[in-house]
């Protein structure tokens, strides 16, 4: 009456849009960047219910999910040159899953005999790594114009020096990123890892 095993499965989105425009001399750029994520985790988890009074429970929780998550990155760069225009753009898609675990503690304080309102503090422990996916490079304009694609390309990240300063950068090769003032190089990682708290409603049937 106090074990129970629950099956779930959920989905999360995380988009951002950044611009930046700056001018080279007589050149004119706008550099547009749209990373998104999308994740659909799939779960399975133990519970323990404690009753603390007729209306109120504690749902201790813990369990193992698979996370399927998708990168969908779009780095766009405008550029006017003498009144020529012309563009770049750069796009890079890699779906991967990866095992997590996480654990929660809920309190369940009941409305009517089959429902209940919940509030439920997750931690959770998930990393993606080597995201490996597909990429297409085009340019279009007055300037230029070409297209190439491929689908061997890798997500990486690296700290980048000029000058005094240390710039964080996310690059797509095939191959480890090299260069003399380059450092600490390494796959870039979709990082799940964290605290979640959820309220709602919970349905007896």
């Amino acid at each position: 009456s106090k074990l129970g095993i629950g099956l779930g499965a959920g989905y999360s989105r995380h988009a951002k849009e950044s611009v930046v425009t700056y001018n080279i001399d007589l050149v004119g750029q706008e550099e547009t960047l749209k990373p998104e994520f999308r994740v659909i985790p799939i779960t399975a988890n133990l519970h323990y219910l404690f009753t603390l009074s007729p209306n109120f429970s504690l749902d201790l929780t813990a369990g193992a999910g698979y996370y399927l998550a998708t990168l969908d990155w779009d780095h766009r760069m405008d550029t006017k040159i003498l009144g020529y225009q012309g563009n770049f753009e750069y796009t890079f898609k890699s779906t991967k899953g990866a095992v997590g675990f996480q654990a929660g503690l809920g309190l369940e304080m009941k409305i009517t005999s089959k429902v209940a309102l919940v509030w439920t503090v997750w931690g959770r422990y998930a990393s993606i790594q080597e995201l490996k996916g597909d990429w297409s490079d085009k340019a279009g304009g007055e300037l230029w114009s070409y297209e190439d694609s491929g689908n061997a390309g890798y997500a990486w990240t690296y700290d980048l020096k000029y000058g005094d300063k240390t710039y964080a950068r996310v690059v797509f090769d095939t191959d480890e990123p090299v260069g003399s003032n380059f450092s600490n190089v390494r796959y870039a990682k979709l990082n799940l890892t964290g605290i979640v708290t959820t309220v709602g409603l919970k349905f007896g049937f």
